[in-house]
């Protein structure tokens, strides 16, 4: 029996060898092109009106919060878009994922945790009250707010607003719309006798009418100062905390908020001697 040899063409090897050389450059030129994603922005959700935490400055916002949300962007490798909101819209905001945390100087409490997650807290705050200088003999304690009928000022959905409204049951609660409207309705409209907020807040509005208002000096409540995230995501929050854990372990945190509230340490010795007042509720 024969064999019958089949003859390739001469030029089978060099085919071969040039499908394999193109088929190398495809990989090749297809592996250059597929680039990593880039890493999804961290979008930070704020309301602009709390000096000397979050606020506008020459049609940018600046404070602490503006700070502390770019450490935490560089710390996770997300570049950071802020997103300004009503003070009310940032919770339903975070829920509704078009933003994926709160740093707005937002207290803890238990009414927005049933709704969201908090961060470890960063800063303790106390609710105080002002009011003009010729009112300081009627306002000497908290007694003589909390128990009287008393026109007071406060911004919708705030920690001051829930406190007023638990704890005021005589007082006429009188809505702002912004806390630079404050100072107006004390000294010009005289629409409020009182304005209740948190103390970093009404710093600003003290240091910009320092002859014409003053405040009282015990507390009326004291509250801790966080970031809000979905509670859907405790890898997120976990990720959080650990970048906060580190700004405080190596300083960034007290250098910032020096920056920002350069009174701070005082504020902190004052607050150490004095009754802390109820928790917000």
């Amino acid at each position: 029996m024969k064999f019958i040899r089949r003859h390739l063409p001469a030029n089978h090897v060099k085919l071969d060898g040039c499908l394999i050389a193109v088929l190398a450059l495809i990989l090749a030129f297809g592996s250059g092109c597929a680039t990593t994603p880039p890493p999804a922005p961290l979008r930070v959700g704020i309301t602009p009106d709390y000096p000397p935490l979050i606020f506008e400055q020459v049609d940018q916002v600046a404070g602490a919060e503006v700070d502390l949300a770019r450490i935490l962007g560089a710390q996770l490798g997300r570049p950071v878009v802020f997103a300004p909101l009503k003070w009310d819209l940032l919770i339903p905001a975070l829920q509704n994922s078009n933003i994926d945390i709160i740093m707005s100087g937002m207290s803890i409490t238990p009414a927005r945790q049933l709704r969201i997650a908090f961060s470890e807290p960063y800063l303790t705050n106390q609710l105080r009250a002002i009011f003009t200088r010729q009112n300081a003999g009627r306002f000497k304690t908290p007694e003589d707010i909390l128990n009287a009928p008393v026109r007071i000022g406060v911004i919708p959905g705030t920690t001051a607003d829930a406190f007023v409204q638990k704890n005021c049951p005589k007082a006429e609660r009188i809505a702002l719309n912004t806390r630079p409207d404050a100072a107006f309705y004390l000294l010009k409209d005289q629409r409020i006798d009182v304005y209740i907020d948190d103390s970093f807040a009404l710093a600003q509005i003290l240091s910009e009418n320092e002859a014409s208002l003053t405040f009282l000096k015990q507390p009326l409540a004291e509250d801790d100062l966080a970031w809000g995230v979905r509670p859907g995501d405790p890898d997120f929050l976990r990720q959080v905390n650990a970048v906060l854990a580190r700004c405080q372990s190596d300083g960034t945190l007290d250098k910032i908020l020096d920056r920002w509230i350069p009174y701070l340490k005082k504020y902190e010795a004052l607050r150490q001697s004095e009754p802390s007042g109820a928790k917000v509720p």
